[in-house]
């Protein structure tokens, strides 16, 4: 998840220097694509992180 956390950081000051609206973290994570979810599970599996987001979508 904090690979997630990191990307909405980012996301956030880029929304804030061009002066838009971000959206909340919950929205965010919900945008990925399934190509972005899987990648994050590949890589949490291989840190043996028990995080899973198979669900979101």
């Amino acid at each position: 998840m904090k690979m997630y956390q990191e990307g909405y950081e980012r996301y956030r000051q880029a929304c804030e220097e061009y002066g838009m609206e971000s959206m909340n973290i919950h929205l965010f994570v919900r945008q990925l694509s399934r190509d972005q979810l899987n990648s994050y599970n590949q890589i949490a599996k291989n840190m043996n992180g028990s995080e899973d987001y198979d669900n979101l979508q």
